[in-house]
């Protein structure tokens, strides 16, 4: 029942919405993510789905009536020259396994809704998950306040897409859905390892993202020598994050003439049990206290509640 060279048409078809190439740059609750989304709900309406776009941006396109749902799908955004079937690939399986039923005469026994959330990846905001994060309660209060480089806020890009600019609105209640489907690509080697075209996931990584500054005062003659052990006391703090399983990067820029900072990012990936291992060490957490294996004389004094620096000044780097 599945017309694979209808599905390879159209990956075609919206990859040349922010296309490039073989990359696609389509960033969360801009114009062009909205050009994909009416792309696919026009292809979902012609075959009698009921389309709604909810106050987040997220498409939705029911099939089969009232009741629990199954929902399946993906996210249309992408990160910057990002692969054209990341997120993509899952919303359009999704269309093509229900436009396929559909013209098979296919009874369902229950209804499915085809989703395409929005914002999923996060690079234009730093928010990941926005859209699904919306639509089950699960945003930070004043979320809508965050800017992007260049000034735009959540709450403006959405009311440029012609929405009223507060996400919460997105809200639903979970009991609508008795399951949820995703098909993504593998971002990794092991299936084409194994010569195998399908895996089910039984497990995932969870990820953590805290953001803090080192700041010391430097001035005359010490200037350099602060810096240096701003430096080293950031890089020490790395190699003992990164003994416990996280991923780090480390920005150093100039914030005015008397005072260098050197900020940092720290990503941890794994399983649930290692990120709460990681917090339960004491590792992770609202702030970094000084313990016996980090120098006494540094400390986090907050997180970042704007884009991370790294976003804003990527071009000096401390390697």
């Amino acid at each position: 029942m599945i017309d694979p060279k209808r599905l390879e048409r159209r990956m075609t078809e919206l990859a040349r919405i922010g296309g490039s190439g073989t990359a696609v740059s389509r960033l969360g609750l801009s114009a062009d993510e909205q050009r994909a989304r009416d792309l696919v709900g026009a292809w979902l309406s012609a075959k009698g789905a009921q389309i709604r776009r909810d106050a987040a941006a997220n498409l939705f396109a029911r099939f089969a009536g009232d009741g629990e749902a199954v929902l399946v799908g993906s996210h249309l955004d992408s990160v910057p020259e990002g692969g054209r079937f990341d997120g993509a690939l899952g919303v359009l399986c999704a269309v093509e396994a229900l436009e396929s039923l559909v013209d098979a005469k296919v009874k369902l026994r229950r209804p499915v809704e085809v989703v395409a959330w929005a914002d999923e990846e996060g690079a234009r905001f730093g928010v990941g998950l926005f859209g699904s994060a919306a639509a089950f309660g699960r945003l930070s209060p004043g979320v809508a306040d965050r800017r992007d480089r260049d000034g735009v806020s959540i709450a403006e890009a959405l009311r440029a897409l012609g929405e009223r600019g507060d996400p919460a609105m997105a809200r639903r209640d979970p009991t609508e859905f008795v399951a949820y489907l995703e098909l993504h690509i593998e971002q990794g080697p092991v299936l084409e390892r194994d010569g195998l075209s399908v895996g089910v996931v039984t497990g995932t990584a969870g990820v953590v993202r805290h953001a803090g500054t080192f700041h010391l005062l430097a001035g005359g003659a010490v200037e350099v020598h602060v810096d240096l052990a701003s430096s080293l006391a950031a890089r020490r703090t790395v190699e003992l994050l990164r003994g416990r399983g996280a991923a780090c990067e480390i920005r150093t820029y100039r914030e005015h003439r008397f005072e260098r900072a050197t900020r940092f990012l720290i990503v941890v990936g794994g399983d649930p049990r290692s990120l709460q291992a990681l917090h339960e060490a004491g590792v992770l957490g609202p702030s970094l206290a000084p313990t016996e294996r980090v120098p006494a004389m540094l400390w986090v004094v907050r997180h970042l509640s704007v884009p991370h620096p790294y976003r804003q000044r990527p071009e000096r780097v401390l390697r």
